[in-house]
């Protein structure tokens, strides 16, 4: 799988998950001043994990971060 981006809203770290229910999710890591969470609703991302990180990966303006 592609590498996840940092977070767009504070700069964190961010992780991948998938509850027990299926739904697969990214969340910012910085729990305290952030701790955005994320999911994409789509054909391709609720097909393919690698379409969820492009999903993620995806800015309007890409300073390369």
């Amino acid at each position: 799988m592609d590498s996840i981006k940092s977070c767009p809203f504070c700069g964190s770290k961010v992780d991948f998950m998938t509850l027990m229910t299926g739904l697969k999710m990214f969340y910012c890591k910085n729990y305290k001043d952030c701790g955005a969470i994320v999911s994409f609703d789509n054909p391709a991302a609720n097909r393919f994990d690698k379409a969820k990180v492009e999903c993620w990966n995806r800015r309007t303006h890409d300073d390369g971060r």
